[in-house]
């Protein structure tokens, strides 16, 4: 009976692979046999799937943007006002990058040694996530929720306070709390109950 293989357990193994591997030994580090090896795969298998390090990076950033859009495209999140759709949205996402810290520490520390455009994958690959928040906001301002502002500039605000977050954590861990903070406070301040008072 031939071997059922689930392609995209093997893809997420050979990632989690490359994050530590990048962490204990870098770039030097960081190449696809090296990789295999510590996965337990041949290099065949592994080339299969990816044809670079930066690849690798690029398959993480694609699931991660995908399956974080999923979640907050669904019918549970579409309970109350936008602004407290806002808040609950942006606060679950910083608690979610508390969750998986110590992958994100990995990740945000091997962006620039892996690839120079990996800022701008990221960008293009949270671009669905930036369109929904910036609907919120904009869905908000019409229900009166959400204090008169550009939906764009605010997105682009609360975005810019997220990814921080990341890089905080992996550099200033001292500090993240700052950051996380910043996501509620600004969220506080675009509520129009805070304008009111």
């Amino acid at each position: 009976m031939p071997k059922v293989i689930d392609h995209k357990k093997r893809k997420d193994l050979i990632v989690k692979t490359a994050l530590r591997v990048y962490d204990e030994g870098g770039l030097k580090e960081a190449n696809l046999s090296r990789i295999a090896q510590e996965a337990n795969l041949s290099r065949t298998t592994v080339y299969q799937y990816f044809k670079d390090v930066s690849d690798v990076f690029n398959y993480l950033v694609k699931t991660q943007t995908d399956k974080i859009l999923q979640k907050y495209l669904s019918e549970e999140w579409s309970q109350g006002s936008s602004s407290e759709r806002l808040r609950r949205i942006t606060a679950d996402i910083i608690d979610t990058a508390d969750k998986y810290k110590v992958e994100i520490i990995r990740f945000v520390k091997s962006i620039n040694a892996i690839d120079a455009n990996i800022e701008n994958i990221v960008h293009h690959r949270t671009a669905k996530l930036r369109l929904f928040l910036s609907r919120l906001v904009r869905g908000g301002i019409r229900e009166g929720s959400i204090r008169k502002c550009s939906s764009t500039e605010a997105t682009e605000k609360i975005m810019a306070i997220m990814l921080s977050y990341g890089f905080m954590l992996a550099y200033f861990p001292e500090s993240a709390e700052f950051s996380r903070t910043s996501v509620t406070d600004y969220v506080d301040y675009l509520s129009s109950s805070s304008s009111k008072s």
